[in-house]
């Protein structure tokens, strides 16, 4: 693996064997996730240095991970319990209603749970800090700034067929001090498209910009301050 700055120059390389699959929303961490006998394991990097952090957490499918922890799931009574773990100190459980939520880190110290037609966003210590409706079709990942206060999801809209085409996309930013969705556009470039396909999207480090990538074209929206 190699890391690249400014002007994409080479400044770190090193040698994995298997490819970083996720990064935390600030960009600090990357997770490795590898197998030995008996056990799955999700290992962490410094991703300033591409060094091992010493961290490793064992036998658990990580949705997503933050500074050094990860979010998971586990089903207890019929009931989804969202699990956040760095592989040292007791797991903190957080027990939601929405069956099948998926846990995205949206900042060092904070998760947001999609699913259910809502976005639930909760702090590592396991305190609910906003709910808010997100109906329509369902979101499966967030895209966060590093400011720590704002994240966007997408949704696909689709129309029924063999197989189902594209109507379009809905991407919504949400800020979590104001605790309320502060933009969302609609996206059709993609419109009659098979849904396999979709669109990239990315918020700026000062959570002031939206970039959308769609069919070779980027927008940029400027968002509310």
């Amino acid at each position: 693996m190699q890391l690249f700055g400014a002007g994409l120059k080479p400044t770190e390389t090193t040698a994995l064997e298997v490819a970083a699959d996720k990064a935390s929303p600030d960009g600090r961490y990357l997770a490795i996730s590898k197998t030995i006998p008996g056990h799955g394991v999700i290992s962490f990097l410094d991703a300033s240095t591409l060094k091992p952090t010493g961290a490793e957490i064992r036998d658990v499918y990580a949705w997503s991970i933050g500074d050094g922890r990860i979010a998971a799931t586990a089903t207890r009574s019929n009931k989804t319990i969202v699990i956040l773990a760095d592989g040292q100190h007791a797991p903190t459980e957080y027990e939601t209603d929405c069956d099948g939520a998926h846990p995205q880190f949206v900042s060092s110290d904070s998760v947001a749970l999609l699913g259910c037609g809502q976005v639930e966003v909760i702090s590592v210590s396991g305190k609910k800090m906003m709910s808010i409706p997100l109906p329509g079709a369902p979101s499966y990942s967030a895209v966060a700034s590093r400011s720590r206060a704002r994240f966007a999801v997408s949704q696909q809209f689709e129309r029924p067929g063999d197989p189902p085409s594209i109507c379009a996309e809905r991407i919504t930013v949400f800020d979590i001090d104001l605790q309320k969705a502060i933009f969302v556009t609609e996206n059709r470039t993609l419109e009659g498209e098979s849904a396999g396909h979709s669109s990239g999207y990315a918020l700026s480090p000062n959570g002031s910009l939206l970039a959308v990538s769609s069919a070779g074209r980027v927008q940029l929206f400027g968002l509310p301050k």
